[in-house]
């Protein structure tokens, strides 16, 4: 009984700041926290450009979200299981650079059309990079800091979600809306260039992966999150308020 209690009493604190000291860490958080940024930085000013300098319809405003969100309903649930089969730090490297060009594009984009197809391209490439960073996570940092480290990165969106978007609405007004996708594509080079500094080692399995389809991978996600515990309340609440 002596020897858990000494354990427990010799087990330290992982506390954020020694999370972040981890060089590694450090560099994924930061191009993630950056590149998070470059998302507004080509979203605000589409909308901007589109709704205020082209004086565009409500359709044709609403449908830079829509060409924003179709890539995430699509590529989301799979992005996972493709990036299990790839090179991680070179495919977080790749979709940091296809992003830097695609934001370039869209300061030269004129017609309608090309700013929607360039938007897409953005979000899909975006897709990639949070599974990709979850992947990487316990590559780079010890497992007991696991908790912590996610804990940074949650907080880290949730409060990216709230100032972010205020923050681009003043870079656009005072930088106008070309200078903003400029902008944007520079941060996704910065966030390129962080990546490349980590070294991520991972041994895959190719057997494994010549077993296994994409679409196997994602049908046993959705059992296994179907099951959790936490899910289960959840089914159990709305069976009963739809009623037999």
């Amino acid at each position: 009984m002596m020897e858990p209690l000494k354990a427990c009493a010799g087990t330290t604190r992982v506390t954020f700041g020694q999370v972040l000291r981890r060089r590694p860490f450090f560099a994924l958080w930061l191009a993630r926290f950056i590149s998070s940024i470059g998302d507004w930085l080509a979203l605000l000013p589409l909308f901007s450009l589109i709704a205020f300098q082209r004086h565009g319809s409500a359709a044709e405003t609403s449908m830079v979200m829509v060409s924003f969100s179709i890539p995430v309903i699509l590529l989301g649930p799979v992005a996972g299981a493709l990036i299990d089969r790839s090179n991680l730090k070179r495919t977080l490297i790749i979709c940091d650079l296809i992003c830097a060009v695609l934001a370039t594009l869209l300061a030269f984009s004129g017609h309608l059309y090309q700013m929607y197809l360039l938007m897409a391209g953005l979000s899909a490439a975006s897709c990639f990079f949070l599974p990709g960073q979850t992947a990487a996570l316990p590559l780079i940092i010890p497992a007991n800091e696991l908790l912590v480290a996610n804990s940074i990165n949650v907080q880290t969106l949730q409060l990216n979600q709230i100032f972010a978007p205020a923050v681009v609405g003043f870079a656009v007004a005072w930088l106008g809306e070309k200078n903003c996708f400029y902008l944007d594509a520079a941060s996704f080079l910065v966030s390129a260039l962080l990546v490349s500094t980590i070294r991520i080692e991972r041994k895959t399995s190719r057997d494994v992966f010549a077993r296994t389809s994409i679409w196997a991978d994602l049908k046993a996600g959705l059992k296994f999150i179907v099951g959790h515990p936490v899910a289960q309340p959840l089914h159990s609440k709305a069976t009963t308020q739809n009623g037999p």
